[in-house]
């Protein structure tokens, strides 16, 4: 019986030895940055029983985590995310990833961490686990705001996105905000909305300008045949600018519709006139009102152009 004791006992000493040479190894690619080899490493292991799984995941996630943290790698964040499909322990899972989002973390580890929260989050872990529950709903938040940078620090703004990014990724969790994280959030919206001109610039003005530079760099001797065309062209044009407010936004297409106008031929540019005048105040039957103040800059630049060149005119 002694001898059957002792043999356990050996065989158990070389699992335990042998779970700790793995996880070495494991550790030791990670460390070294060969993220694919860890990943093929992990996953040759994973035919082995369960529990000798869950530890070798256990003895390697933070190490792991905490690379990954820094190192924003595909490989990387595959293997992350099968060690914690490993471990299976909703409150061990939710611990780890509790005791990581609230301290130093960046955007694409918050992004792998709030998909573990959300796949924990249930009715059922919340009637299992309810102080984990607790500390979701009102720990996380108090955590997030001591985290926040002061309001004269450059990285307050960020900080407060991030914040906000996490609570919005988990918001099926009825949180409670602090009031500092309220105030932070309201800054942070303001500063976005102060970059929202630049944006509609480059996504909305730009490329139509550049398109416009290219048509009418291709175009040349229009007359009569092409009025009805250029009036399709310039209509939603006018239409697309009126939706800015800044009047800085329209200058350029403004301009650029000028520009097509004046292509033409005198006597042909005057039809094209009166063809875009109609169809505008055709659209006052339709209450669209703000559609000749957008059409207004371009008609009367082209018409005072017109006067300048009566002389001219056949």
């Amino acid at each position: 019986m002694e001898g059957g004791v002792i043999n356990v006992r050996d065989r158990f000493s070389v699992l335990i030895e042998t779970m700790s040479e793995q996880a070495s190894q494991l550790l030791n690619l990670v460390n070294n940055g060969r993220y694919v080899e860890a990943l093929l490493f992990f996953q040759k292991h994973q035919e082995q029983d369960p529990e000798s799984l869950r530890k070798l995941a256990i003895d390697t996630i933070f190490d792991a985590a905490t690379k990954f943290r820094d190192n924003n790698d595909n490989h990387l964040r595959a293997l992350v995310t099968s060690l914690f499909d490993a471990i299976h322990s909703e409150p061990l899972k939710f611990r780890i990833c509790f005791n990581f989002i609230t301290g130093r973390t960046t955007s694409h580890f918050n992004e792998l961490l709030t998909n573990q929260l959300r796949s924990l989050i249930s009715e059922e872990f919340k009637e299992r686990h309810g102080y984990e529950w607790d500390e979701l709903c009102n720990v996380l938040p108090m955590k997030l705001e001591e985290n926040l940078a002061k309001e004269d620090d450059p990285n307050f703004l960020d900080s407060a996105v991030e914040a906000a990014d996490i609570l919005y990724s988990l918001r099926g969790v009825p949180f409670i905000i602090p009031e500092r994280m309220t105030v932070a959030f309201t800054a942070a919206v303001h500063s976005k909305e102060m970059e929202l001109p630049g944006a509609y610039e480059r996504f909305f003005v730009r490329p139509v300008d550049v398109a416009l530079a290219r048509i009418m760099s291709t175009v040349d001797d229009l007359d009569t045949a092409d009025i009805d065309l250029c009036t399709r062209l310039i209509l939603p044009l006018l239409r697309f600018i009126e939706d800015f407010q800044q009047h800085s936004f329209r200058v350029s297409i403004m301009k650029k519709c000028r520009e097509l106008i004046r292509l033409f031929p005198s006597k042909p540019r005057v039809l094209l006139i009166k063809n875009v005048l109609t169809k505008i105040f055709d659209s006052l039957f339709h209450s669209d009102r703000f559609f000749i103040a957008a059409a207004a800059a371009p008609i009367a630049c082209s018409l005072d152009y017109m006067v300048l060149v009566s002389g001219k005119c056949n």
